[in-house]
């Protein structure tokens, strides 16, 4: 997979958050087939991770799409709808630097598209923990495997309606 976008990254990637959700979308470029757990990824080991970090309030916060490999899982493949449905959405808190915490019920959903993944955060209340001092921006995180790894920052877009 590609992540060159066809246009500016800067066009692609984008951070809009509203009382009630927020959305952030990242770019991919179309492929037919997506694999996972190769053998060539360590057990354990993170294999894909699309997702955004924002700090707020004195916390560091991380949510999107992860998927590692575990112990006896073998080779799959499948489009990108298999690859997101064959990982977790997931939402963690940094409480220091190698211990994030998993925060349950936090309304983080992933909807893959033919050449985006839109991570959303569903909720006023799931928004409010992440967004509520309004941090000017976010940092996109990807890692997919064999490829170089991506760290964007994007400009937060703060709307009072959608």
């Amino acid at each position: 997979m590609s992540l060159e976008p066809q246009t500016s990254v800067d066009e692609q990637f984008s951070a809009r958050v509203f009382p009630s959700e927020a959305e952030f979308v990242i770019p991919i470029t179309t492929r037919a087939r997506w694999q996972w757990h190769a053998d060539s990824v360590r057990d354990n080991a993170r294999e894909y991770q699309m997702s955004v970090s924002v700090r707020n309030n004195g916390a560091t916060y991380y949510f999107g799409y992860y998927m590692w490999k575990y112990p006896g899982s073998w080779l799959h493949q499948g489009d990108l709808r298999a690859l997101v449905s064959a990982g977790q959405s997931s939402l963690f808190e940094n409480k220091d630097p190698h211990h994030n915490v998993i925060i349950k019920n936090a309304g983080v959903k992933v909807e893959p598209h033919s050449d985006k993944l839109v991570i959303k955060v569903t909720g006023r209340e799931n928004v409010e923990r992440l967004f509520s001092s309004r941090p000017p921006e976010v940092t996109f995180n990807i890692a997919i495997p064999e490829e170089q790894g991506i760290s964007k920052k994007v400009s937060v877009e703060y709307r009072d309606k959608k």
